[in-house]
């Protein structure tokens, strides 16, 4: 018998656990609710008469890669002490609210443009350059002057810091046989009211107008960066953040520039993003002189802008190194909402099903890697939750790319009634504005009849668990289930505030608390009716296509796309999007000779190795200008893969053959093995550039092996009563894309 001693003993180990897991909760908890934009400058104002949601039609133009971009008429070089041009040529007016970042950046506060409390306020400064809480104006386009800024790197820590003459412990380089100090000039400005900076190595004669130009090569690098952003705000950036981050190349004699306009954390905008690089290269031409050539650099996000502008307007960048990349961010949008939508079933409504509680197991529906042995911090605060119920908490390790990765991407994107930089922007301005990716290009995809952006997210046929019933990994009972009752996402109108994200979330007991915002998610209450999927709008998809904001496969530049191998952590750069990237190039062109694939293991990094190469390329374009791209291709311009120490360990044209392409995997497809998505497992291909399928009959889909090698044709009724429409007949392509964007129509009008 158990002693009372031995009770106790177990009941104070039980109480222990517990207040454990609440202290842990509760710190996970208080990381991702706290509100990191609480106290920065806020937005007061909005112009007069502005309407946050005036109506707007879907864009139905040409394509950019047909069109003309107006002349842009402001006169460069920006002159110092000056700001620079707010409109973009492309537009006639601007979109508020608009956060103002320069304070965040260390530049100080924006230049005053008006004193009608519009924008941010801006006060006067002491002798010691703190606010005296004296209100001198407001700032609603953000504006500064340009200066000119000198930063070495320090020979002691290794750092970047403001250059002082007397400074005694600058690092010294060698640069073209001369061995010179480490000191950059480092010009900072805005341009279309977002921050653009210029850094290259100071000569010894430099002067804030007079640059001098002895050390650099005559090389243009263009920084991109990534993140996921909706706009309304300038974005940061210190201005120690180039010289560090591009400090190898800065040492060959690169000039580096950027813009916050071209950070995708601040906004997924390309047609601002390619406006504002065009503006960036030309002030810099101005400045500096015409550079030999340009190339983009950055990944992710920064990769997104490198393909999309390559194919919106060719010749801005001459090549680029496009790091984790995505082919675009609209197509790549429909899986991150498929995310939290099967989370919630394997969590909540099909919780019993012991195939879902093994982690790994609901790879087989999701596609995305999935492990058993990663800590989850959201299945702690879910064990909160239960305890704040009177319910006994339990918890598992083991976490997907979608937990992982994905998660709170939804309402960020998704849900107009949710931002997490709310705090930016005072109470009355922020109820006022829809805060999502769609609605921050709402010239792009147009408005519904409640002034909110229409969305392009469907999943009307889609046949979620498709390869894994096939597979016989699930069986027909548990396909039905889930598709009936996995639902879609509610219309923008009838979102409401999150119930767990920090700013910008509802405020609301730990017992309603959503990780997965399944308040927000179709329901039915009817059981012999599915619960709805979300219908996309597909002028909005059409608009996609027309804009530029989907890549559809024409590049006319090289391009390097080259990934670090991050399966194994569940990264959100998952493998796939080269490939897709790649499969779109070869559809959309016929080939995909611009483009090399190169993988390594961490921490090994080929960027210097890409770099030369890419430059060796252009080169041989330079000499002989009636070679093509592919002629011009230097002979070792191949797809590769290395280790992590750096050793090649396969290369050539057949290296990355595999199911994308439907051959048998190749050399490099063996070392680092890709992972699919919930609409691959649904049918879809590997391009991923559908954004709404056409439909089947049930019965066409039995009849034309669908399912096998299942069986269905005795669960024909219970098909046709989940799928009402019809399934996804996905070898038709895209119901929504337009016929003068069909594949090859842009590279032959």
């Amino acid at each position: 018998m158990m002693t009372a001693r031995r009770k106790r003993l177990i009941g104070v180990s039980i109480l222990a656990l517990l207040l454990v897991a609440v202290v842990i909760g509760f710190q996970f908890l208080s990381g991702i609710t706290s509100d990191r934009y609480a106290g920065q400058p806020q937005v007061v104002g909005l112009p007069p008469g502005y309407d946050p949601l005036a109506a707007a039609s879907p864009y139905d133009g040409l394509h950019p890669s047909r069109k003309d971009r107006p002349s842009d008429p402001y006169t460069y070089p920006i002159p110092i002490g000056q700001p620079g041009p707010v409109t973009p040529t492309y537009a006639d007016s601007l979109d508020y609210p608009f956060a103002c970042r320069s304070e965040r950046s260390k530049l100080g506060q924006p230049l005053v443009d008006n004193q009608d409390k519009i924008g941010t306020a801006v006060y006067d400064l002491d002798a010691e350059g703190n606010k005296n809480g004296e209100l001198v104006g407001y700032s609603k386009d953000c504006s500064i002057n340009t200066r000119v800024l000198y930063y070495y790197r320090s020979r002691e820590s290794g750092k970047f810091l403001p250059f002082e003459e007397q400074a005694d412990d600058v690092e010294a380089i060698t640069i073209d046989g001369q061995t010179v100090p480490f000191v950059v000039r480092l010009e900072v400005g805005t341009i279309n009211r977002h921050i653009y900076i210029i850094v290259l190595l100071r000569g010894p004669n430099d002067t804030p107008e007079t640059p001098d130009l002895s050390y650099w090569n005559r090389k243009l690098l263009y920084q991109l960066r990534g993140g996921v952003g909706i706009g309304r705000r300038q974005g940061r950036i210190n201005p120690n953040y180039i010289p560090r981050r591009r400090s190898v190349e800065l040492q060959q004699g690169y000039a580096v520039v950027h813009s916050t306009a071209n950070q995708t954390s601040t906004s997924y905008d390309i047609e601002l993003a390619e406006d504002t690089m065009a503006r960036v290269k030309r002030h810099f031409t101005a400045r500096y002189g015409e550079p030999i050539y340009t190339i983009g650099l950055g990944g992710s996000g920064g990769a997104i802008q490198q393909y999309l502008i390559g194919q919106n307007r060719p010749g801005l960048l001459d090549g680029g190194i496009a790091m984790y990349s995505y082919p675009d961010t609209v197509t790549q949008i429909t899986r991150v909402m498929d995310c939290e939508l099967l989370e919630y079933y394997f969590d909540v409504v099909d919780a019993d099903n012991e195939k879902w509680q093994k982690w790994s197991q609901r790879s087989w529906i999701e596609g995305f890697n999935a492990r058993d042995d990663l800590p989850n911090p959201f299945e702690k605060v879910r064990a909160l939750q239960a305890l704040s119920l009177g319910q006994w908490p339990s918890w598992s390790n083991g976490q997907t790319e979608c937990t992982r990765s994905w998660r709170n991407l939804t309402p960020h994107v998704a849900n107009p009634r949710y931002t997490y930089f709310a705090s930016l922007f005072a109470p009355s301005v922020e109820e006022q504005v829809p805060f999502t990716y769609w609605d921050n290009q709402k010239r792009v995809y147009g408005t519904d009849e409640n002034g909110l952006a229409r969305r392009t997210f469907d999943n009307v046929g889609v046949q979620y668990g498709l390869a894994a019933l096939k597979r016989r990994q699930i069986t027909i009972a548990e396909f039905l289930d889930l598709n009936d009752k996995i639902g879609g996402w509610r219309p923008a109108v009838d979102m409401t505030r999150e119930r767990y994200w920090n700013s910008g979330g509802a405020k609301s007991d730990l017992a309603d608390i959503s990780v997965w915002s399944h308040h927000n998610m179709t329901a039915t209450a009817s059981t012999d009716l599915p619960a709805p999927r979300s219908e996309g709008d597909i002028d909005a998809m059409a608009a996609a296509y027309r804009s530029g904001n989907v890549f559809l496969g024409e590049l006319s530049m090289p391009v390097i796309d080259y990934r670090h191998y991050l399966e194994p952590e569940l990264d959100m750069h998952h493998s796939l999007e080269s490939f897709s990237t790649r499969l779109r190039m070869l559809r959309g062109q016929g080939h995909a000779d611009t483009q090399l694939i190169w993988f390594a293991q961490l921490p090994y990094s080929p960027l210097d190795d890409a770099l030369h190469l890419l430059e060796r390329w252009l080169e041989n374009m330079r000499a002989d200008q009636n070679l093509t791209i592919a002629d011009a291709r230097p002979s070792d311009a191949t797809d590769r893969c290395y280790d992590d120490t750096g050793k090649l360990l396969a290369s050539g044209s057949t290296v990355w053959n595999g199911a994308w392409n439907g051959k048998d995997d190749g050399a490099c497809m063996q070392h680092y093995p890709i992972y699919s998505n919930p609409r691959l497992v649904a049918g879809d291909d590997f391009a991923g550039d559908i954004f709404k399928c056409y439909l089947q009959s049930i019965d066409a889909s039995i009849s034309g092996g669908l399912y096998a090698p299942v069986d269905v044709t005795a669960h024909r009724d219970e098909l046709q009563r989940v799928f009402p429409s019809g399934v996804c007949d996905y070898s038709r392509g895209d119901v929504a894309r337009p016929d003068d964007v069909m594949r090859n129509s842009l590279a032959n009008p």
